[in-house]
């Protein structure tokens, strides 16, 4: 019963140091609780409606010249293969929607209604539709996510070009398609009806003669792994594509590939989260130290006294423990109820980029699993910080705790007539360094993150970041026809030159070859000197050589001087690696070579040309002359034009970097609120002597956000010199996932002060603003001392 009437009477005493403590577990585990859930949800309905629509464990989408009965027996019969699903489409090349050029390339399926081929959203976004009704003429279901690709609503055209003339089509609604209607999937899934499909679309495919095939018959093959096979996706792929040769005609992708590209940027943006977290959990440990420190410090008679009174170490010890441990269990239950809207703001985020339905369901399970950890390693925590009760002598106690010899620093700082305020803050800094080491810790953590966030924010603005990252910086983008020859560039360029002078041209091609009998995505430049992302050895100058990611080089067990078999369409060739680059296709799993080089295995065309000007503003220029001087050639765009996933990137590395400022705002908030209330019980004395001087109370409460300033920039400058040692390291763990394996980062003052300089102004403002307190201290409290 003692205990507990001293709990109380201690919850009563200490409340404003508690309810910090308590609203900082909150957030955390708000936090916490809202990302897991968010990321569960999202993977958890994604594989759902994988299951509903029977999407294969490997996917191969191949023309119909290539699906030949002999291939299609292979797979069938394969001892890896429990058994094949054939869905017949038509592929498109071309197509333009809501007045933008469909840079995806388009598989039109034929709906049918006995089958279940997709979910249907409902006109808000919020839900399915219960009944799908079948799409009429000339009406298509599109993903959702071209909602966000090409701003297309309901009612607006989708536009098919065919060499037999262009086919419209009334968007009629926008649908779930598991499988590629992701954002960053280069394949997308549309559904009409049977009749469009039979005697509008199939009449215009494009025969296996025509050199410029704009829509064709195709095939995609949904196979799937025999039941009780033991072989990983991975596995399968290749032993599959070892027997029967599928990798050399067609593309294929697994169904965990395409959960990872569905749900990349959601891992990205959950792991910068968990680390924010896991930050912020460092945080509320050191907020609960220095809480617990100055707690024993200030009740040092107090203790001394309970235990001349027969109180225990142990029992005092326990006294601290429960306080701590209930508000943290009490934040920790109101963060689980906080953290519902947080769900549903993720869900909102996220929807556009995955194409899944965004759903609010927590993870409960999960995080009261995670949760009961943090708990643990806090009460380990409180047991640690509180074993200096066991010191405290109740003889000590009797003369207020004060050590029998005392020794002066030599680091405090003298008190001067300038600046007075100024000068009496940073004496009262260096005076008690120990007291203010937890705060500096926090601003240092802070500070280093929201630098940390705010680089990332800004990573793809510079053009020396985006060659880094495997990009091609542009002005102008080229589409070039079948009918573009390399000997046509210098004509082209001239032109150009006539507008504004060239910087730069780059003429490519993407396609996916075969590495060891396994294919990945290929990028193909006329000048090999222009890969500029290259981490080891050299470009690939020679007709025999290739260039790797450091991914790929983990995922086939080959680097440097090693040599591969290339294939492709039955033609095959050997290749030295001559170097090791970073490049963002295909999440970093890609490889690259010259267009001499490419040649060994097929002589098709390049497909894409990029022009950079020395004067950007004269872009448009170009593109019009372009576009009326060479229509047979290419068709010319803007770059910014085409660049809708950027800013959807942008778009959301900008949220979660507001998100991340604000909940740092909050934490400042909370510690500068509790640190200034034990401050100041702690010299309620001092400052009763400070106004007996003279000292008015504006000028104390500006001594108070002065020095809390000071703390701001020392802890600023340490997480400045943290965010140069270790960001580099941090963004390349974390980017890894899309194929950043060396992130470097361009540091520039705006992105060093933005993040400081907020931080310095929030601790100034809410200390002065904390220490409104300061004026109910009257002189006579010297008496009452």
């Amino acid at each position: 019963m003692d205990i507990l009437t001293l709990l109380k009477a201690n919850i009563k005493y200490k409340k404003g140091a508690l309810i910090s403590v308590a609203v900082l577990m909150l957030i955390v585990t708000a936090a916490l609780t809202a990302v897991i859930s968010a990321n569960d949800n999202f993977g958890r309905n994604l594989r759902d409606a994988q299951k509903s629509v029977d999407t294969g464990d490997l996917v191969l989408m191949i023309d119909e010249k290539y699906a030949t009965d002999e291939l299609l027996n292979k797979i069938k019969t394969d001892p890896t293969v429990g058994r094949m699903r054939d869905v017949k489409n038509l592929t498109s090349f071309s197509a333009v929607t809501n007045g933008k050029e469909v840079t995806n390339r388009t598989t039109f399926i034929a709906f049918n209604e006995k089958e279940r081929q997709f979910f249907l959203f409902n006109k808000k976004g919020t839900g399915f539709v219960t009944t799908i009704e079948a799409p009429g003429k000339g009406e298509i279901y599109v993903p959702f996510s071209f909602q966000q690709l090409y701003n297309c609503k309901i009612g607006n055209t989708f536009t098919i070009k065919t060499n037999h003339g262009d086919v419209p089509f009334r968007i009629k609604g926008f649908i779930e398609e598991p499988f590629t209607g992701g954002y960053f999937l280069g394949v997308k899934q549309v559904y009409i009806s049977t009749d469009d499909y039979n005697k509008v679309l199939a009449g215009k495919a494009d025969d296996v003669s025509v050199i410029e095939q704009k829509l064709t018959s195709s095939h995609m093959l949904h196979i799937y792994q025999k039941t009780g096979s033991t072989l990983s996706p991975g596995e399968f792929k290749r032993e599959l594509s070892k027997s029967s040769g599928i990798s050399d005609y067609g593309t294929t992708l697994s169904k965990e590939d395409a959960i990872g590209y569905t749900l990349i940027f959601n891992n990205i943006g959950g792991g910068i989260l968990y680390v924010f977290i896991l930050l912020l959990f460092f945080i509320v440990l050191i907020v609960m130290g220095h809480s617990i420190s100055t707690g024993i410090e200030m009740d040092y008679v107090n203790l001394g006294v309970l235990k001349s009174q027969g109180f225990t170490s142990k029992k005092l010890r326990l006294l601290f423990f429960l306080q701590y441990l209930l508000a943290e269990g009490l934040g920790a239950v109101l963060g689980i109820f906080v953290s519902i809207p947080f769900v549903r703001l993720l869900g909102g985020i996220f929807q556009p980029i995955t194409g899944i339905l965004a759903t609010t369901e927590l993870s409960l399970v999960k995080c009261l699993l995670l949760l009961a950890g943090i708990l643990l390693i806090e009460s380990l925590f409180l047991l640690v910080k509180t074993t200096r009760i066991g010191k405290i002598s109740p003889v000590r106690a009797i003369s207020g705790g004060l050590a029998s010899i005392y020794f002066d620093s030599r680091l405090k700082a003298p008190i001067g007539k300038r600046a007075l305020s100024l000068s009496l803050a940073l004496r009262q800094f260096t005076s008690n360094k120990r007291q203010y080491a937890g705060t500096i810790a926090i601003v240092s953590i802070l500070a280093y993150f929201m630098i940390s966030m705010t680089v990332l924010a800004n990573c793809m603005l510079p053009e020396s970041v985006q060659e880094s990252f495997g990009g091609v910086v542009h002005d102008v983008a080229l589409a070039l026809n079948d009918s573009f020859q390399m000997d046509k560039a210098k004509e082209i360029e001239k032109e150009i030159e006539k507008i504004s002078p060239v910087k730069g041209s780059l003429y490519a091609n993407y396609k996916y070859i075969a590495i060891n009998g396994e294919e990945y995505n290929c990028v193909i430049y006329d000048d090999p000197e222009q890969f500029k992302s290259i981490l080891k050895g050299r470009a690939p100058l020679y007709q025999n050589e290739i260039i790797i990611t450091e991914i790929l080089s983990d995922e086939i067990g080959k680097s440097i001087g090693d040599t591969v078999i290339l294939s492709y369409h039955g033609k095959k060739g050997e290749y030295l690696i001559s170097g090791l680059y970073q490049s963002m296709r295909d999440l970093g799993k890609c490889f690259a070579m010259s267009l001499a080089a490419q040649e060994q295995l097929a002589e098709e065309r390049l497909t894409d040309g990029y022009i950079q000007l020395a004067e950007k503003e004269k872009a448009g220029d170009v593109v019009s002359m372009l576009n009326e001087k060479f229509p047979s050639l290419l068709k010319a765009s803007v770059s910014k034009d085409e660049d809708g996933i950027g800013d959807m990137i942008q778009l959301a590395l900008n949220t979660i970097a507001i998100t991340i400022y604000t909940v740092s705002i909050l934490f400042i908030l909370v510690v500068v609120n509790m640190v200034c209330g034990k401050m100041f019980l702690k010299e309620k004395k001092d400052i009763g002597i400070y106004k007996a001087l003279g000292f008015t109370t504006r000028s104390l409460r500006l001594q108070f956000a002065l020095r809390f300033l000071i703390l701001s920039a020392l802890g600023s400058a340490a997480g400045t010199l943290m965010c140069l040692l270790f960001n580099n390291r941090m963004l390349s763990m974390l980017l890894r996932t899309v194929g950043i394996t060396n992130f470097t980062t361009d540091f520039r003052i705006s992105t060093i002060l933005a993040p400081t300089a907020l931080i310095c102004t929030c601790f100034f403002l809410f200390s002065y603003l904390a220490s409104k307190k300061v004026q109910r201290v009257e002189i006579r409290e010297l008496i009452t001392e």
